[in-house]
């Protein structure tokens, strides 16, 4: 082979090998949801899709500006998810299959999506927007936007963050306060997380977990409140059995935390 020839055919090489490599190499994909066998999650700040059983993922949302956060509707239709398109963080919903996004709040606070309500009509939201009752921007409270549009309806909370749907509807499990983007660990401080319960028809909340650090996340299934912690030091997936009252563990990472369950 010609010495002029020799770094043509080594760049060739090389950048064969980058896309390879960027597959088996991809980290940092964070904020998964999932649905039957459909995933969704953000990755380079948009959103792929990909099979539960494994494959190729594919391109959701291809904008300049971050999307994430993305919850798949209760029939799995639609994704709601948060973007900054304009400047400003709101709320938008998509085909799952694709197209184009669909905005639905527009206020100058930041909306970031938590949960659908499963009636799959509405999407609940946490934002510091100022209500009658809420001088913002100091702490988040819980909302609903109908996907239809309209104006967003506060939930009777003082204050709410990580929120979960009961299957029925009627109730909700939720966290008052939300540190999921801060870098703190082993925090035992005022702001530590705990596990509530919310009766949306009797107007009347209760404490489920009561552990001085971390009870994050929580994810309703069925009778059972799926939850993060960090009780036994690393960041792991428990259990609350509605019926029981009993918490189990579930995953046992010992070296990394789960952060986006």
């Amino acid at each position: 082979m010609s010495k002029r020839l020799m770094p043509f055919v080594v760049l060739l090489v090389l950048l064969m090998a980058v896309p390879l490599f960027a597959t088996e190499n991809s980290r940092l994909m964070r904020y998964p949801d999932i649905h039957g066998e459909m995933i969704v999650f953000t990755y380079g700040g948009d959103l792929w899709t990909v099979s539960s059983g494994g494959g190729i993922a594919s391109h959701l949302t291809s904008h300049s500006s971050s999307e994430g956060l993305a919850k798949f509707s209760p029939d799995g239709k639609a994704i709601a998810f948060t973007a900054s398109y304009d400047g400003n963080t709101d709320v938008y919903m998509i085909p799952t299959e694709g197209g184009k996004p669909k905005r639905l709040t527009y206020h100058p606070s930041g909306d970031l999506v938590v949960d659908w309500h499963p009636s799959g009509q509405k999407v609940l939201m946490r934002s510091s927007r100022k209500s009658k009752t809420n001088p913002g921007p100091r702490y988040n409270r819980l909302f609903t936007i109908n996907i239809d549009g309209g104006y967003p309806e506060v939930l009777p909370l003082f204050e709410g963050e990580l929120t979960s749907y009961s299957p029925d509807g009627k109730m909700i499990a939720y966290n008052r306060m939300s540190r999921e983007f801060r870098t703190w660990k082993r925090y035992r401080g005022g702001m530590a997380q705990d596990i509530w319960l919310y009766d949306l028809e009797k107007n009347k909340s209760e404490r489920l977990t009561e552990f001085e650090g971390t009870d994050a996340f929580p994810m309703w299934y069925k009778d059972k409140i799926y939850f993060i912690s960090d009780r036994e030091h690393t960041m792991n997936i428990y259990c609350l059995d509605r019926s029981s009252g009993q918490i189990r563990k579930i995953t046992d990472h010992s070296e990394y935390d789960v952060k986006w369950p």
